[in-house]
């Protein structure tokens, strides 16, 4: 008879601290941003703080040293700085009218210098620790309308990818157009297990085989506006709650 009592306590107490394991709430609301490349995918607001959204992920090479060269052998196609008739002086750092090109210097004398929306401004324009290298840190590109939402460059966010089961988090540190959403670093895919596809010729890279379940979860004024180093995203990222952070993923 006292077993069975005992075991009878056990199950009231088992199931009463279930009962007081309340789920934190889940407030999710479209913000009604869409984009041409990726019209299936929604922006939330949840619980009108956190930003999120699911998309694949492209592979954002800007702030690397060896981005790109004028004979187009750098880690991305020129195309995507404007071209060699056309650079993009919000993708190359230019003196005056002209391409910066690196010397002996630099860490890869030749090739242009590529720079980040977010940007050290202690430094010189074309000094390469200016920018956000994105072989070196986790990083993501949001488009711009974003900003319409109160996202930042310098913001934190927490990046999941559903088909490796890896996470990380990262600091916004470039912008994009409003024709895509969904791009991250060098660093971050490799830290998602996101598989680099390059050219058979040259280390020059042309996707990934990431094709969508990668979640995006944003914090706005989360960051000091200015880059941050691997152990300052890791120090900053204290400061959130990963029951909290679980609770959106299953909410989204």
């Amino acid at each position: 008879m006292k077993l069975l009592i005992v075991f009878t306590l056990i199950i009231l107490l088992v199931e009463s601290k279930a009962d007081c394991q309340v789920k934190i709430e889940c407030n999710k609301v479209d913000t009604g941003l869409n984009y041409k490349k990726n019209p299936n995918t929604k922006v939330w607001k949840i619980n009108d703080a956190v930003v999120a959204y699911e998309s694949e992920m492209t592979i954002d090479v800007d702030g690397s040293p060896q981005a790109y060269h004028p004979q187009n052998i750098g880690l991305d196609n020129l195309s995507s700085a404007g071209g060699i008739t056309n650079l993009s002086k919000n993708v190359i750092v230019f003196e005056g009218d002209k391409p910066y090109i690196q010397t002996e210097e630099d860490p890869f004398p030749g090739y242009y210098l590529s720079q980040t929306s977010l940007q050290d401004a202690t430094k010189k324009v074309t000094d390469y620790r200016r920018y956000v290298n994105s072989e070196e840190i986790p990083y993501i590109a949001i488009p711009a309308n974003l900003r319409t939402i109160g996202v930042k460059n310098g913001d934190l966010a927490y990046v999941f990818s559903r088909k490796t089961g890896k996470s990380c988090f990262a600091i916004i540190a470039d912008t994009g157009s409003n024709t895509h959403i969904g791009e991250g670093s060098i660093k971050l895919a490799e830290n998602l297990g996101i598989k680099l596809i390059y050219k058979k010729t040259i280390k020059q890279i042309v996707g990934s085989d990431s094709s969508g379940g990668i979640v995006y979860l944003i914090f706005p004024n989360s960051g000091i506006k200015k880059p941050l180093t691997l152990a300052q995203i890791e120090a900053q990222s204290q400061q959130f709650n990963m029951a909290e952070i679980n609770n959106i993923l299953e909410c989204l």
